[in-house]
Formats: C-alpha cells, structure tokens, sequence
C-alpha cells in the first residue's frame, strides 16, 4: 500500500529530496513524504494563515507545511 501512495505522489523538491536522502544516510527519522504531504493538505483544507510547528529536528515538516499556506500566511518552528 505505501509503495503504490509513493508512486501517487508527484516529485518532491530538490531540497525535500536531499533532506529525505541525507535522513536516510544518518539513520535520522523524519515523517516521510505521505504524512509531508498530508501536512500540507490538511493546511489547504482548513485555509490555515498561522502555524507554528513546535520540535522539528531536521527541518522536514517544516518543509511541508508553507506549501499550503496563503502568500500572507505566517510560519514559526522551533
């Protein structure tokens, strides 16, 4: 089921790609590019303007999240 939602998802950016391969490398857990791209849905979906991501330890989530935000829409992580 996961390698079939894999082929479903479109090419991740070049930096989203390199933190997926760098994660790998290091044994670094991430979320992973469904539950990314769940981010960011679930920020389209309710027209999120304001998130704040609390713990990201490499940055990936974080990655996700601003696709889905409107131009005027505002971001913190930590």
């Amino acid at each position: 089921m996961e390698d079939y939602l894999l082929s479903l998802l479109p090419p991740r950016e070049p930096v989203v790609a390199e933190m997926e391969s760098l994660a790998e490398k290091i044994h670094f857990p991430i979320v992973g590019p469904l539950v990314g791209r769940l981010l960011y849905q679930l920020t389209l979906v309710h027209h999120a303007e304001r998130i704040a991501e609390l713990g990201s330890g490499s940055g990936y989530s974080p990655a996700w999240f601003p696709k889905g935000l409107p131009k005027t829409g505002k971001m913190i992580s930590t």
